[in-house]
């Protein structure tokens, strides 16, 4: 699972961060700064945002596979969980 903050975000809650997206065995969570990472989305128009991914990786490196393809809608449900089950943490420390 990887989330990328933006600078404002990583600066203000990333001990929260930390202590609410404790990976569960078998998962890792990388938490990144939006600058430093490329990550395909939207969440850099908000001032203060998370964006939030599950990768798969290989000897290459991270990768997101069957994106834009019919297969686009298969999910592990226990990255959906522990995102859900993180942010609440999160919310409530904030």
């Amino acid at each position: 699972i990887m989330l990328v903050c933006t600078k404002n975000v990583m600066e203000e809650y990333s001990e929260h961060i930390n202590a609410s997206f404790v990976p569960p065995e078998g998962k890792a969570v990388l938490i990144e700064e939006a600058k430093k990472t490329h990550y395909p989305s939207d969440q850099k128009n908000f001032k203060k945002c998370i964006g939030t991914a599950a990768f798969k990786k290989s000897k290459f490196g991270l990768y997101m596979d069957r994106i834009h393809t019919p297969k686009d809608t298969v999910m592990d449900e226990r990255n959906i969980d522990f995102i859900v089950s993180s942010t609440i943490k999160f919310i409530e420390k904030i």
